[in-house]
C-alpha cells in the first residue's frame, strides 16, 4: 500500500508540475504577443512620424534657394539640419524595437518554425538594409577623398558664394540624361538594349558608387568636386563594377577591364579603379569637347569601347588629326 501511495504520490506531483508548467507557458506566451503588439503598435506611430518630418524637409527643400543670401541660406541649412536630426532620432527609435520586435520573433519561431521564419527574414532583410544604407554613406564619404563619418551640415562647408547645388532628384536627373547624351552605351546591356540601373539618394556626402543593380548618389558632393564632376566619377564606378564584376574579368579579352589593365599591368586593382575613373572624367569632361588630355592608348580604348555617337565622333574629327585617325581607323572595320 505504501508503495502505492508513493506511487500516486509521485504521479500527482508530477501531473502538478506539468499543469504549472503549461500555465508558466502560456503566460511567457501571452507576455511575448503583448509586447509584439505593443512594439508593432510603436513602430507604426514611429513610422507616421517619420513620414511626416521626412514630408516637412522635403517641404523645406523646396524652399532652398542657391540664390538667395547668406542669412536665408544658413537659416534654411539650420532648420534642415533640424529635421534631419529629428529624423535620425525617430530612425534610431525605430531600429530599437525592430530589434526587439526581432528578437521575440525568433523566440516564436521555436513554437512555429515556419510563421515565425518569414517574420524573421523580413526584418532581417530590414535590418540588412539599414545596414548596408550606413557601409554605403562611408564608402561614398572614402571615395570623395573625406573621413568615414564626415559630418554634413557644418559651418565651414557652407558655401559663400551662389553655386550651392545638392544633388535632389532633378539635379541628379539632369545631370544623368546630359552624361548619357556623351556616354550613350553607358546603360545598353550586351543586346543594345537600354537598361539603366536604379539610382538611390542617400542622405550622406561623397562621391557616389555602384552597389549590384544600383547607383548611390550621396545628396551632398564633396567640398573639393562640383556636382557635375561628382556625378561623372559615379559614372565611372558604375562602368568598373560592370566591367569587374566576373571573377575573371582580368582575362576576359575585349572587355575594357582587361585592356584597361593590359596598359597598366602593374596597378593593384584600387589604384586600377582610381586611374580608370579619373580618366573616364578626362574622357566624358575635356576629350568629348576636343581636349586631347589621355594618353593614345587610353583614348583609343575609350573611343572603341566607351563610344561617342557617329555624329559625336564626326564633328570631333573636323576639330583634330588624332580624332580623324580614329574616325578613319572605325570606317576600314
Amino acid at each position: 500500500m505504501d508503495g502505492e501511495d508513493s506511487a500516486r504520490s509521485i504521479s500527482l506531483t508530477s501531473d502538478v508540475a506539468q499543469v504549472k508548467s503549461k500555465t508558466k507557458t502560456k503566460e511567457d506566451d501571452d507576455r511575448r504577443r503583448e509586447k509584439k503588439t505593443k512594439l508593432e503598435v510603436e513602430i507604426g506611430i514611429f513610422y507616421k512620424h517619420e513620414r511626416e518630418k521626412f514630408d516637412d524637409l522635403t517641404e523645406l527643400n523646396k524652399l532652398f534657394s542657391p540664390d538667395g543670401d547668406q542669412g536665408e541660406k544658413l537659416s534654411q541649412l539650420a532648420a534642415v539640419r533640424k529635421k534631419i536630426m529629428q529624423l535620425e532620432h525617430i530612425v534610431n527609435e525605430q531600429n530599437v524595437r525592430y530589434a526587439e520586435l526581432e528578437g521575440i520573433k525568433l523566440r516564436d519561431a521555436e513554437d512555429d518554425v515556419n510563421s515565425a521564419g518569414r517574420d524573421s527574414m523580413k526584418y532581417a532583410r530590414i535590418k540588412e538594409e539599414f545596414d548596408l544604407l550606413i557601409k554605403v554613406m562611408r564608402s561614398c564619404a572614402a571615395r570623395g577623398r573625406l573621413i568615414k563619418n564626415t559630418p554634413i551640415l557644418i559651418d565651414k562647408w557652407i558655401p559663400l558664394d551662389q553655386r550651392l547645388s545638392v544633388n535632389i532628384r532633378q539635379n541628379v536627373e539632369k545631370l544623368l540624361e546630359e552624361s548619357e547624351a556623351i556616354d550613350h552605351t553607358i546603360f545598353l546591356d550586351r543586346e543594345g538594349n537600354r537598361k539603366a540601373p536604379k539610382v538611390l539618394i542617400v542622405p550622406g556626402i561623397g562621391t557616389g558608387m555602384a552597389w549590384k543593380d544600383r547607383i548611390m548618389v550621396p545628396l551632398f558632393a564633396p567640398p573639393t568636386l562640383t556636382t557635375v564632376v561628382s556625378i561623372i566619377r559615379t559614372l565611372a564606378g558604375y562602368r568598373w563594377h560592370l566591367t569587374t564584376t566576373s571573377y575573371n574579368w582580368k582575362d576576359m579579352p575585349g572587355e575594357i577591364g582587361s585592356m584597361y589593365r593590359l596598359i597598366y599591368p602593374d596597378y593593384t586593382f584600387t589604384n586600377l579603379e582610381k586611374s580608370f575613373t579619373d580618366d573616364y572624367v578626362k574622357w566624358i569632361s575635356k576629350e568629348a569637347l576636343g581636349f586631347q588630355v589621355l594618353p593614345p592608348n587610353v583614348r583609343a580604348l575609350f573611343w572603341k569601347k566607351i563610344p561617342f555617337s557617329a555624329t559625336h565622333k564626326q564633328n570631333l574629327a573636323k576639330r583634330a588629326t588624332v580624332y580623324a585617325k580614329l574616325l578613319s581607323a572605325d570606317m576600314m572595320k
